[in-house]
């Protein structure tokens, strides 16, 4: 009787143990297993991570580019789930995360799907955050050549707003930290050439943008916060650069760097100048 009750007790600890948090590795010229679990058995495709990558756990992500499809399916976008942290920027050897060298060893994120160099057929949106709390992160990504401008979709929304990182937070939240990256020739249609935070109803939105750079992403703000009842955004060596652009059916020229909205009214604006928020 005593053994079987020692072993319901040791079933019911370890019923109750927290669940091991796992990293995955991810590098386009890994020849290994394919599984994630070493850089020698890394993934190959984002993908494949991402959908295995739950709250608690990380990706390394190796130099390399890293498109959301392979063919011309415009719609392909990468999506994070909340609470993981995705990590770009390894040569695909290291063994700690400070051995990191993002100059030397960039990870890019890359719109340019179809045809090469013709931006017409390029990735609608990059990378989809849904509901990001304060633990998701993004560090070490160079977002470049999405292309915002699907036909028949509203303003504020996935496929012509943000084209490069698209937050979702409606009636809810979005706390990610976005740190060491480069958001590069990002065009959305509406609203966020590079980021756009939708956080209308109750939502509450602060992202922080840390050691970020944005530039020459276009048509509207390179940074949009669309939010219900708290705007508070937060930025450290953060330096925002933009292009202006013109409103469809509109004669009025929209700021190019950053702007805040709360529900459909304009906070106001910054100007296209570059401009660093400390």
């Amino acid at each position: 009787m005593q053994k079987i009750v020692l072993i319901a007790l040791f079933f019911t600890c370890v019923a109750i143990l927290p669940a091991q948090n796992n990293r995955f590795y991810v590098d386009p010229t890994a020849f290994g297993q394919n599984n994630g679990q070493s850089w020698y058995d890394a993934f190959t495709s984002l993908h494949d991570a991402l959908a295995l990558a739950v709250k608690g756990d990380e990706i390394w992500v190796a130099q390399g580019f890293y498109r959301p499809s392979n063919s011309t399916d415009r719609d392909a976008h990468f999506e994070l789930l909340s609470g993981v942290r995705l990590l770009g920027g390894f040569a695909g050897t290291e063994m700690d995360e400070t051995e990191r060298n993002i100059e030397a060893h960039p990870s890019f994120l890359d719109g340019d799907i179809g045809t090469p160099g013709d931006t017409t057929d390029n990735s609608y949106n990059l990378l989809y955050l849904y509901h990001p709390d304060s633990t998701t992160l993004v560090d070490g990504f160079i977002f470049r050549y999405a292309f915002a401008n699907k036909p028949g979709i509203a303003k504020g929304l996935p496929g012509v707003s943000g084209a490069a990182l698209y937050m979702m937070a409606v009636d809810a939240s979005a706390y990610p930290t976005i740190q060491n990256c480069v958001f590069l020739y990002n065009t959305s249609l509406s609203d966020g050439g590079a980021v756009y935070v939708n956080g209308f109803g109750t939502g509450s939105v602060a992202p922080f943008f840390n050691k970020t750079l944005r530039r020459l992403n276009m048509w509207y703000p390179a940074l949009v916060s669309e939010v219900g009842e708290t705007t508070a955004g937060r930025f450290k060596e953060a330096m925002i650069l933009g292009m202006t652009g013109e409103a469809p059916g509109s004669s009025t020229w929209q700021s190019g760097a950053l702007k805040y909205v709360r529900g459909r009214s304009y906070l106001g604006g910054l100007s296209a100048n570059p401009l660093k928020v400390s």
